[in-house]
């Protein structure tokens, strides 16, 4: 079990960048001209809050065959409290909360020493990860939906070769 936690802050955009009220007034008359586009900046929202996460994972790690293969196995659980969003609004991208969000799933990996000088690797994760039920706004509602860059499934595999250098110990 682990606790985590990402500050909060604040969005330097719109006004705070160097816009003028008068550009700000002529984007909030084009917006209202046009369909509606979420921005919590025109809506005077500059700040995000604390991220916190409670995470929770068991697992093994093994060595076998007189040390030639390593595999490792977890499962895991985390929840995310005002998880910490980065979207882009069309004009800028800017950081809001999302007050749910759960992710848990399984990763596997294993090393394995063909010789003394070249091994292999191969991992994989299988993960679901989902926004909880929120209502901003400011956002797209994704309640229930995979969360942004989340895959479900992950993989990698390497081979690598250690020549060691003649004349050297």
């Amino acid at each position: 079990y682990s606790r985590g936690y990402k500050a909060g802050g604040f969005n330097f955009a719109g006004t705070s960048n160097g816009q003028t009220q008068e550009s700000v007034a002529a984007q909030e008359a084009a917006a209202a001209a046009g369909p509606p586009i979420p921005d919590p900046v025109l809506a005077g929202n500059y700040t995000f809050d604390p991220e916190y996460v409670d995470a929770f994972e068991i697992g093994v790690k093994t060595n076998l065959f007189d040390n030639r293969l390593t595999l490792n196995t977890a499962i895991f659980y985390s929840d995310f409290d005002d998880f910490q969003l980065l979207s882009f609004n069309g004009r800028e991208f800017l950081l809001s909360n999302v007050p749910e969000v759960t992710s848990r799933g399984i990763e596997v990996d294993a090393a394995y020493a063909l010789t003394d000088y070249i091994y292999t690797t191969i991992g994989g994760a299988y993960t679901i990860a989902r926004y909880g039920d929120f209502d901003d706004p400011n956002l797209a509602n994704q309640s229930g939906q995979r969360l942004t860059n989340s895959q479900r499934f992950q993989g990698n595999a390497s081979v690598n070769i250690a020549q060691p250098i003649p004349g050297t110990s």
